[in-house]
């Protein structure tokens, strides 16, 4: 087991299909806006008979301020069809990259 680092790490990922939303959110609305998108892209897989094959997902578009652009959903087996509901669209995006902090 390797020892726990507090230094980021950049990885390359196999790349994966993911079932987001993606939304410029204020930061203090971050809580609701991960519980929402959460459960909009889980209906959405749901809806086209696609299964989730991961656990959630969070991805950053740049550097978070007073807002952040982000999104947030679940790698799906195939991709999710984009769905506006008037309120949000849900789509899939492949990621390949990732910076976190691994352990483990």
């Amino acid at each position: 087991m390797s020892e726990y680092s507090t230094d980021p790490q950049l990885v390359i990922l196999k790349p994966v299909t993911v079932a987001a939303l993606r939304e410029t959110v204020p930061m203090s609305e971050m809580p609701s806006f991960f519980e929402r998108a959460f459960h909009a892209t889980m209906a959405a897989a749901q809806e086209q008979g696609i299964d989730v094959v991961g656990p959630p997902v969070g991805v950053y578009f740049g550097m978070p301020g007073d807002t952040v652009d982000v999104a947030a959903g679940f790698p799906t087996e195939r991709p999710v069809t984009a769905v506006n509901d008037g309120e949000r669209t849900r789509h899939s995006r492949g990621f390949q990259r990732a910076a976190g902090h691994p352990h483990g």
